[in-house]
């Protein structure tokens, strides 16, 4: 049986985690989360990211040749729909990936015509902000600047963990560019792709059912799957959280929400 490849094509801190993590336990469907990160170089080396993936991904690829391969033998032996792998009981194959990815193998990926491609982005670009925000706060919570904003934009060690409403800006506009490349590059190459635009706490679930109809596998509603950082109001993030909310409200009303009220 021919095995569907597939990727989830999208930017860090769009929520690909909360949706890459109900694809991965559908029926049939084999996901390997990143597996051409620039910092994952060999596989199946005990340090690197093998040892994190699902028992069902791990038992599958055991037992294929792909020890230390690098990233374009690896694609080459398991990922490519060229690929002969053995795969009992699946019928899609996927992994996800971000443009800072293995650039030497990012865009042969993203136009891989026999490649079916989930192009996945939150609507709301102040959840993706926040997101990050959240990230660096655990990463590296002594550059954590809570403090309210002055009113002068600063650049400079720790004023990205705070709310800079032209820092703000600038975010959104790289975001949008990014976006509108990867949209261009696909429609140009005339690859099989499908846009989903999707908010973890509104319609994630009927995003993901679109994207099982696309990849041809069953859906299921795992209502019990729900990330906690989708349940905490994003502004709650900022020392000065009415002025963000004021903000928001204001100059980018498309991406206003009152509250996110906690998911029950």
């Amino acid at each position: 049986m021919s095995v569907q490849r597939f990727v989830i094509l999208s930017v860090a801190r769009s929520g690909t985690n909360y949706f890459a993590s109900k694809i991965a336990f559908l029926p049939g469907v084999l996901f390997g989360w990143e597996p051409f990160n620039n910092v994952l170089d060999r596989w199946f080396d005990e340090t690197t990211l093998f040892n994190g993936l699902p028992d069902a991904t791990k038992d599958a690829l055991r037992n294929v040749k792909l020890r230390n391969l690098n990233h374009e033998e690896f694609y080459e032996a398991a990922f490519s729909p060229k690929s002969n792998i053995a795969l009992p009981n699946v019928s899609a194959l996927g992994f996800k990936i971000f443009p800072n990815h293995s650039s030497r193998l990012f865009w042969r990926i993203a136009t891989e015509p026999e490649m079916k491609v989930l192009l996945l982005e939150r609507e709301n670009r102040f959840d993706t902000f926040a997101s990050l925000i959240r990230a660096y706060r655990i990463w590296a919570p002594l550059l954590w600047t809570d403090t309210p904003w002055t009113g002068t934009p600063e650049f400079g060690a720790g004023d990205l963990f705070r709310f800079d409403p032209i820092f703000f800006a600038s975010f959104v506009q790289s975001i949008d560019s990014i976006y509108d490349g990867l949209k261009l590059v696909l429609e140009q190459n005339k690859i099989n792709c499908i846009h989903l635009r999707y908010d973890a706490f509104t319609n994630s679930d009927k995003e993901i059912a679109r994207a099982c109809d696309f990849l041809g596998v069953q859906y299921i509603d795992y209502k019990s799957m729900v990330k906690k950082e989708i349940t905490q109001n994003p502004y709650d993030l900022f020392h000065n959280s009415e002025l963000v909310k004021e903000h928001i409200k204001r100059y980018y009303h498309q991406f206003w929400r009152d509250t996110v009220q906690e998911s029950t």
